[in-house]
């Protein structure tokens, strides 16, 4: 059965850092990961040099809220309503807290991260 992008895509993994002495987790779609996405933060760095940088938070806003399924970011002190997923609102966190959640996501894709176990490898490719 040939595989689809949606299935591809489907795909996720998990990544933690450590923000202000606290430990956040972030689900995200690795698959979601691609040219494109350096392209946009590539316009992040670019634009620190183009003295727009409104545009560049921008794109790192929306770069985020793709690839970022899920996370334990809450709006609220009892942790029951996640900070949601939006370009817009991800505005309102620290620029430190975005780029340290970016770098988390983007080191976690180290190969040996999704490499098949043993256990999961069919005979065949063994």
């Amino acid at each position: 059965m040939p595989i689809t992008l949606a299935k591809i895509i489907a795909n996720t993994a998990k990544t933690t850092f450590v923000y202000d002495g606290e430990p956040v987790t972030a689900e995200y779609w690795p698959a979601k990961i691609t040219e494109k996405t350096f392209a946009a933060l590539q316009l992040f760095v670019s634009s620190a040099d183009d003295g727009d940088i409104v545009s560049g938070f921008g794109s790192l806003n929306e770069t985020l809220a793709d690839i970022i399924k899920g996370w334990d970011v809450y709006e609220d002190d009892a942790a029951t309503q996640m900070f949601p997923l939006d370009a817009a609102r991800l505005a309102e966190l620290p620029i430190l807290f975005r780029v340290q959640a970016l770098s988390a996501i983007i080191g976690d894709m180290r190969p040996e991260t999704f490499a098949p176990t043993a256990a999961k490898t069919p005979s065949s490719f063994a």
